[in-house]
């Protein structure tokens, strides 16, 4: 349990009435009684809080503190029973995280196909081998006698020589990426062997934001044989940072 309490007469009523507000009644939910989506839509009509305000999600983890030492299981708001001074104020940690989307992309790219030398197509990217679109054979025109082009299936006719290939139709792979920003009463969550699901399954963790990037990764696109699709989630690179002045500041009116 954190040593320190005692928070502002206005942060007390907030805190209070938002639980009130919040109706659901729900033991061990993310701001306590509510979902953190249903408190930022309080904080928000009832407060003036924007919702991409990080204040709320310190009020929403004060509230989850508050309420796991407090009620002894049940639901009730520890914040009736308490007045501001003996409000506990908890260490909030926050970690902007890079990671792969839950679902990757996909593409079909026409690889373009030339001659390789040899009497085949060869696509000039994927190095895929490629089908005669366009073949002919030459014949010899006795009544007129000069030597024509005709039309003719190259694969089936030894004397076909294919003059234009069909472009070869690959399917590309790749993870578009979320730069996703946790707040959680837990610190040294992430390590070298986490993914971002370590964050996502902490119970004392909440996701305030998220930006989304499908085409991210775009320039790392491969084909089905040397694409990872069991990759969703793989943390490309964190921070975390605690917040412990914001805290300070929000709670108490000054930072400590």
């Amino acid at each position: 349990m954190s040593s320190k309490k005692g928070i502002s007469r206005n942060a007390w009523i907030v805190l209070k009435q938002v639980w009130g507000m919040g109706g659901e009644g729900q033991p061990n939910s993310e701001c306590g009684n509510s979902s953190f989506e249903g408190y930022k839509g309080i904080m928000s009509r009832y407060f003036g809080m924007r919702e991409y305000d990080e204040d709320v999600a310190i009020y929403c983890l004060t509230a989850r503190y508050n309420y796991n030492y407090r009620t002894q299981g049940d639901s009730s708001n520890p914040f009736e029973n308490i007045g501001p001074d003996e409000v506990l104020i908890p260490q909030i940690w926050r970690y902007e995280v890079k990671h792969n989307q839950d679902n990757y992309e996909t593409e079909y790219y026409l690889d373009g196909c030339e001659d390789d030398g040899s009497g085949g197509g060869t696509s000039q990217e994927y190095g895929e081998e490629c089908e005669c679109q366009y073949a002919t054979r030459e014949i010899y025109n006795e009544k007129e006698d000069y030597h024509e082009e005709e039309e003719c299936d190259e694969g089936y006719d030894d004397d076909c020589v294919c003059q234009e290939w069909k472009d070869f139709e690959i399917e590309l792979f790749w993870w578009g990426i979320d730069e996703s920003v946790y707040f959680s009463l837990e610190d040294d969550i992430m390590n070298d062997n986490c993914d971002v699901s370590c964050l996502q399954d902490s119970d004392n963790t909440i996701l305030f934001d998220t930006d989304s990037d499908s085409n991210a990764g775009h320039d790392y696109k491969e084909t089905w044989d040397y694409f990872s699709d069991s990759d969703y989630g793989h943390v490309h690179d964190w921070e975390e940072e605690e917040v412990d002045w914001e805290v300070q500041e929000l709670l108490k009116g000054e930072p400590e």
